[in-house]
């Protein structure tokens, strides 16, 4: 069976001190990519056209320069 997202680790992500806002800020970049119904190339573009954190444009640029893709939803 194909790898799926389920969510973000909330518990890691708390555990490394990331904020709650921090944290809210990435459940919604994720839930614009994944949930969105849209592919990730149009969700990603749509993302481009608005400001985002560092934290955001973080995993925008990961997403970007991957080399062998990542998981569809």
């Amino acid at each position: 069976e194909p790898l799926k997202f389920l969510g973000i680790n909330i518990v890691g992500l708390k555990r490394k001190g990331f904020s709650e806002n921090d944290i809210y800020s990435i459940k919604n970049i994720y839930r614009n990519i994944f949930g969105s119904g849209k592919n990730i190339s149009d969700s990603l573009k749509e993302l481009n056209e608005i400001k985002l954190n560092d934290k955001e444009q973080n995993i925008i640029n990961f997403i970007n320069n991957s080399k062998q893709g990542i998981i569809k939803n």
